[in-house]
């Protein structure tokens, strides 16, 4: 064993230093139960943080997801007014079964369930703020569908 303080070689019966002075502190030998059990801690330690990581991924993963939860047709209920989202992230709607060229083509889903829509060049347009309710989707958003002001719109799953 060697000194902690300036690194002489002590004997196993020195109970200081005979270069420094320093109280001799036999470290516990390598298998010891003092070193094994820091040990276990450790590992104890660390698979603790990898589950935590692993966790947090997952949680993560469910409330950001890629918007696969809003994927299928949604239609308002007079049947004129048809949302459809791609799982790609691709998306489009109708109005009277007939292509709205100039409206959002992709769309992007948040943790805190707001849609972000946006064009061919993948610029965005405004928030809307979306609910699922069962087979129902609720859409708010201020000068959402050309509206100025704030109001939902609900359409059912197809």
């Amino acid at each position: 064993m060697f000194c902690g303080q300036c690194g002489v070689q002590l004997e196993a019966e020195d109970r200081f230093c005979g270069g420094c002075g320093t109280a001799a502190d036999p470290a516990p030998p390598a298998g010891s139960s003092r070193s094994v059990q820091r040990n276990h801690h450790r590992l104890i330690g660390v698979i603790t943080c990898a589950v935590a990581v692993i966790l947090a991924f997952a949680l993560l993963s469910a409330l950001c997801g890629s918007g696969n939860h809003l994927a299928g047709t949604w239609v308002n209920g007079t049947g004129d007014l048809c949302f459809v989202f791609n799982k790609d992230g691709s998306c489009f709607s109708t109005k009277n079964q007939t292509a709205i060229p100039s409206d959002a083509v992709y769309y992007q889903t948040s943790a805190n369930n707001i849609i972000i829509f946006s064009d061919i060049n993948h610029y965005p347009y405004d928030p809307v703020i979306y609910r699922i309710l069962g087979s129902r989707l609720y859409l708010t958003g201020v000068g959402f569908m050309g509206n100025p002001g704030s109001r939902e719109y609900e359409f059912i799953r197809r």
